[in-house]
């Protein structure tokens, strides 16, 4: 149903950790980091195809907009509760210390559950 409402890109962080090669199959994943009435925060990582090796990861928050109109909106109630059960926070309070955790562990023996 469509209710006129949508997300813009307000920032984005990128850190790249290993390279990527041409042609190389990769995996993405992403997760809902943190919320509120206004805005979106999401961590995508980019992994080797067995998911053992990170080669990137990106922060980035979306704002959420009245298409219509196109300024900032409050997400509505049943968005909030969707949000609230996908919500799947970090423990890093910010990108510098989130980019030295990953680089500290960007290579795992097992595939990463996240």
């Amino acid at each position: 149903k469509n209710q006129g409402v949508g997300w813009v890109v307000a920032t984005n962080q990128i850190s790249y950790i290993n390279s990527a090669i041409t042609m190389e199959e990769l995996y993405l994943d992403s997760q809902l980091t943190d919320f509120s009435g206004k805005h979106l925060d999401v961590e995508i990582r980019m992994w080797n195809k067995d998911k053992t090796q990170l080669k990137a990861f990106l922060w980035v928050r979306f704002v959420h907009v009245n298409l219509r109109n196109q300024k900032v909106s409050t997400h509505s109630k049943e968005l909030m509760d969707v949000f609230g059960q996908v919500l799947f926070p970090i423990e890093q309070p910010n990108f510098d210390a989130r980019n030295q955790y990953w680089r500290m562990n960007a290579t795992q023996k097992e595939p990463v559950l996240a």
